[in-house]
């Protein structure tokens, strides 16, 4: 998915992303890097029926500056997190008990700030689904924008690298690949609170016939909220979530 994170993995997102809405019952891991599902029917709508977010008024928040707000952005990313509590409490099993896992990498850099993603279902751990790299830096306008970078190669080599003290020791930034169009753009709209999409139709795919993904994030203190989605080109949902974000605490 950020989350954060956020777009089909080709091995390999996130991002942070969780995976689709399981209105049928999902199989294991593909190589698209989402659990697979069936398209899901959806009400007619227009493929800019996600636009940005529309965040609430900032102007009143008290200023802080650009770097400020790339690392509280960063601050909210980092740790573990898992939806137990949201797969627990949903009747209609839209819902998978996800871990995701983020943890800072290349700390020495001075470019922005780098940051390891792992994203697996509760009962496969050790087979993750997603792998992203994120890429947080200052963005216009007051923005911060974190950006999906793709690993190279086989991304099973780095199962498990949150876990080490310097995640991805020995690999570069130059190694990655950008995933164009999929960068969150994240704006402060209370204290401690991020919210923010992918631009409009730009993270493009070809999933499960989609043609291009959104994903639409929140960060705040109590951890990420994220909404990752494929669309056909008339603007039909064919994957993701129906009902709303997946809601990932710490």
């Amino acid at each position: 998915s950020l989350v954060f994170l956020l777009a089909a993995q080709r091995p390999g997102a996130q991002a942070a992303d969780p995976p689709p809405a399981t209105a049928t019952k999902p199989t294991a891991s593909s190589a698209s890097g989402s659990l697979p599902m069936t398209a899901i029917p959806a009400a007619p709508k227009p493929a800019t029926a996600d636009p940005a977010v529309q965040p609430s008024d900032s102007s009143m928040l008290p200023p802080i500056t650009a770097e400020a707000a790339t690392a509280e952005v960063v601050k909210l990313l980092s740790g573990e997190f898992n939806t137990a509590a949201q797969a627990a409490a949903d009747e209609s099993k839209e819902y998978r008990d996800i871990h995701l896992s983020i943890v800072p990498a290349w700390t020495d850099r001075t470019d922005g700030h780098w940051l390891y993603v792992e994203q697996a279902v509760a009962t496969a751990l050790d087979r993750p689904y997603r792998q992203r790299v994120y890429h947080v830096v200052p963005g216009a306008d007051g923005m911060v924008v974190s950006e999906i970078w793709l690993l190279p190669g086989d991304n099973t080599r780095f199962v498990g690298e949150y876990k080490k003290a310097k995640p991805l020791e020995g690999l570069t930034p130059q190694e990655l690949k950008r995933m164009d169009g999929c960068e969150v753009r994240l704006t402060r709209t209370a204290p401690h609170r991020y919210e923010g999409a992918t631009p409009d139709r730009a993270c493009r795919s070809a999933r499960e016939g989609a043609v291009f993904t959104t994903s639409i994030v929140t960060l705040s203190a109590d951890g990420i909220d994220s909404w990752d989605r494929g669309w056909d080109d008339a603007g039909l949902q064919v994957w993701g979530a129906v009902s709303g974000p997946y809601k990932f605490r710490r």
